[in-house]
């Protein structure tokens, strides 16, 4: 994205977890040459979670703001209650404190793709974005998310089915967390077989629900065949647990 906007980015090391290195993120912001440090509240490839709670505080002592990438962890802030198959708290609830966030339903949200969003706790930096199209939005005088978005006009079936999935599951540890549990739960299950057999190596405990591993034997046919094992196991049920009726004859009055 700063590639795009034509802004100067920097990386900052991430530690054996995965997670933002906090040493040499305060390294870098000591030369007060960056004005937005980007946390990620879960990786697409580890799960990783960076501790945002520190990043807030060192971010704040040298004047930085603080955008939270949550698009595929933040529903995780439902059981982040730091319980046995919960995730920890801490650096889902400082978020709350973050300048902005991106989060996407098509992660965990049950939706489809296209239903992504980016919240800022100012509503007031919407003027920043803002842009004019009065061939397209004449019917109010009230600020249209139209205009300050780059996709402009966008399809309303993204927006109502999330609605709908939230007056289902709402966004609650009892909702919509319910069902993130026990994605949660099979992560941590799969970790403990992993730890107790021999055919797998756990790279490192799961932060979420993403599971890292590798064959006890790494070679790079035994990785492709064992991860192609997984995944078509994975597609379909074992045979004892498919559910079946017996046939009974249909009735009518004669």
């Amino acid at each position: 994205m700063c590639h795009l906007l034509g802004v100067e980015a920097v990386a900052v090391p991430a530690g054996a977890d995965g997670a933002m290195d906090l040493q040499a993120l305060e390294e870098t912001l000591h030369g007060g040459r960056v004005g937005t440090v980007v946390a990620t509240a879960g990786t697409t490839g580890l799960g990783a979670v960076d501790p945002v709670h520190e990043i807030v505080a060192l971010a704040r002592r040298h004047g930085a703001r603080v955008h939270v990438d949550a698009a595929y962890g933040g529903f995780f802030r439902l059981i982040a209650d730091d319980a046995p198959d919960g995730v920890a708290a801490a650096p889902f609830a400082a978020i709350a404190e973050c300048d902005s966030v991106v989060i996407d339903p098509h992660k965990h949200g049950l939706q489809p793709y296209g239903c992504g969003a980016v919240i800022f706790r100012d509503p007031g930096v919407a003027r920043h974005y803002l842009h004019d199209s009065p061939y397209t939005y004449f019917t109010s005088d009230e600020l249209h998310l139209g205009e300050i978005s780059l996709e402009c006009s966008r399809a309303g079936a993204a927006a109502a089915a999330l609605w709908l999935t939230l007056q289902l599951l709402p966004l609650t540890p009892a909702g919509l967390g319910a069902v993130l549990r026990p994605g949660r739960r099979a992560a941590l299950a799969w970790a403990d077989l992993i730890d107790a057999g021999d055919e797998l190596t756990l790279f490192q405990r799961p932060a979420l629900d993403i599971l890292s591993y590798f064959p006890a034997r790494p070679r790079l046919s035994e990785i492709d065949r064992a991860s192609a094992h997984v995944l078509t196991a994975g597609m379909h049920l074992p045979p004892r647990s498919r559910c079946s009726s017996p046939r009974t004859p249909s009735t009518a009055p004669a």
